[in-house]
């Protein structure tokens, strides 16, 4: 089902001075950056690490369900070949979703559910910027 790992998001306060850490401060190379909606990607090897706001949280998958004191705040995202095809796989198997299929403000196809863990698994189909 799954094709590949993605990336692994994590919550950040400020947009900008996180970007200027780990892009400056740590050597990080950028992947991906979205200034309009505070959202970013930094490379360390072929680990992908996406910078998340609380804006960015709630144009995914709702600030709330990401991020509170009794819930991990992190995000594996994996790519799989059709969104809507791999949720119905996974509600049959039990999964609840906390964002059914949904295509972002900026075009990528998405959907999100809890693991047994508490911690959020992002499918998304294959979206080139």
């Amino acid at each position: 089902m799954f094709n590949k790992y993605m990336a692994v998001g994590i919550r950040i306060n400020d947009f900008d001075k996180a970007f200027d850490f780990y892009t400056n401060v740590l050597g990080l190379s950028v992947k991906t950056i979205d200034k309009e909606n505070k959202f970013a990607e930094v490379k360390l090897g072929e680990l992908v690490i996406a910078l998340l706001t609380k804006e960015t949280l709630e144009g995914m998958c709702g600030f709330n369900n990401f991020s509170s004191d009794d819930k991990p705040s992190n995000i594996f995202a994996v790519e799989v070949d059709d969104v809507k095809i791999a949720t119905k796989e996974l509600k049959g198997k039990g999964v609840e979703f906390i964002q059914d299929p949904k295509t972002t403000p900026w075009g990528q196809k998405v959907a999100y559910f809890r693991d047994i863990e508490g911690y959020i698994w992002e499918l998304s189909e294959k979206f080139e910027e």
